[in-house]
């Protein structure tokens, strides 16, 4: 086997951050449908762009459902006229900035009786601020600001979830 092209990409493919929602506008063919002044009525897809404290992806061509404030990921394929995926995130609830812990070198929090993994590449929003800690620690950063934090996955930790957002 010299090529093995999967229908979906792991968690980690994802750029995770603040979801927006957007609209294209596509170009009139023909017979379109017309409003009472008998002009034509667009079509518009609906477009999707993620920002975090390093980098904005979009806008892209998306079916998905989700809603502009949506904390969730996005992973624009490389093939040409395909949706963009997204992912809205799970709120897991609220911790304590010591529920974190290390082991094995990994970072670690435990919520709802379960215990996730925090991406090495989690990204953490300051609510009050209005802003993402854009530093290189940002998780480290964001429990100096906050005693308590919300904590944000795709999919249980079961199913192999891990921490993509926190919010101080």
């Amino acid at each position: 086997v010299t090529l093995l092209l999967l229908d979906d990409v792991t968690g980690d493919r994802y750029t995770y951050g603040m979801l927006q929602s957007g609209s294209q506008e596509l170009p009139i063919f023909g017979d379109e449908p017309v409003d009472k002044e008998g002009k034509p009525i667009p079509h518009k897809n609906t477009t999707v762009t993620v920002t975090n404290g390093s980098v904005s992806v979009g806008p892209a061509v998306t079916g998905a459902s989700f809603a502009t404030g949506d904390f969730g990921g996005v992973v624009v394929p490389a093939v040409p006229n395909e949706s963009a995926r997204v992912v809205v995130l799970t709120k897991l609830g609220t911790v304590r900035r010591s529920d974190f812990f290390t082991k094995d070198g990994k970072t670690y929090v435990t919520v709802g009786g379960e215990t996730y993994p925090v991406s090495d590449a989690v990204e953490c929003y300051n609510k009050a601020g209005s802003s993402w800690f854009k530093s290189k620690s940002p998780l480290a950063d964001a429990r100096s600001f906050s005693e308590t934090l919300t904590v944000y996955a795709e999919r249980p930790a079961s199913e192999g979830g891990k921490i993509r957002i926190v919010v101080a």
